[in-house]
């Protein structure tokens, strides 16, 4: 998995999200404020379709600089919540 970070043009940050939602393996969409303005995580089965999807998203209209923050260790947390 990976973080993906994008600096997107404002006029086009609905059309970018909705691109990057299509995207299976995409989750936690969030604009943000800052440079980099459009934050998501990336799971995909292979090395091979990451980079393919990440080349997809950096073509978009509007997006101005990806930048891909790989997972180097993963690390389980196990919470339990008492619900009465």
């Amino acid at each position: 998995g990976t973080l993906v970070a994008l600096r997107v043009a404002p006029e086009a940050m609905e059309s970018v999200a909705k691109a990057v939602n299509r995207h299976v393996g995409a989750t936690h969409n969030y604009e943000r404020e800052g440079s980099y303005n459009l934050w998501f995580t990336l799971m995909t089965p292979s090395q091979a379709t990451e980079e393919k999807i990440i080349g997809e998203i950096k073509a978009l209209p509007g997006v101005e600089r990806l930048m891909s923050l790989k997972a180097n260790k993963k690390y389980k947390i196990n919470v339990q919540f008492k619900l009465n």
